[in-house]
């Protein structure tokens, strides 16, 4: 397709982010919801290792939604929209864990979205980092549900 042909469908490179940003965190909901469980710790890594997986495996992808490397770029409110169920989902699931700590939720994407920027930096397409999910999770959980 040629770059004009783009404008017959978006008014501006922007609103094409914005179909793309939407887009994108959709389909994370939809995975997020396909790795729930009736056990919360059970659900919790599912979405941790669906969460590190939807990242890695399309690095410029993971660019757009956590990184925000395209100047000028907001996202509009239908993009935002899966963002917030997506991060309702987390912090459901939080509370079915029993943790309420407010910070808990930004440890969480911090770690989790570090595991995938080491990954997708260092050794695209490997495991070195991915592979510490399990164990990011575990900590996790040590520190915020130590009844767990």
């Amino acid at each position: 397709m040629e770059p004009q042909s783009l404008y017959t469908y978006f008014h501006s490179k922007n609103a094409l982010y914005d179909a793309l940003f939407a887009e994108a965190y959709a389909e994370l909901l939809s995975r997020q919801r396909a790795a729930a469980h009736p056990d919360p710790q059970v659900a919790f890594t599912r979405i941790a290792h669906a969460f590190v997986h939807y990242c890695t495996e399309d690095p410029v992808r993971y660019l757009l939604l956590f990184q925000r490397t395209v100047p000028g770029f907001t996202p509009g409110p239908d993009g935002m929209r899966s963002a917030v169920e997506v991060l309702d989902l987390v912090r459901d699931i939080l509370a079915r864990l029993g943790i309420g700590d407010p910070e808990a939720l930004d440890v969480l994407t911090a770690v989790l979205g570090g595991i995938a920027a080491q990954q997708t930096a260092n050794e695209p397409g490997g495991r070195r980092w991915t592979g510490l999910t399990d164990r990011a999770v575990t900590m996790f959980l040590r520190e915020f549900a130590p009844d767990r």
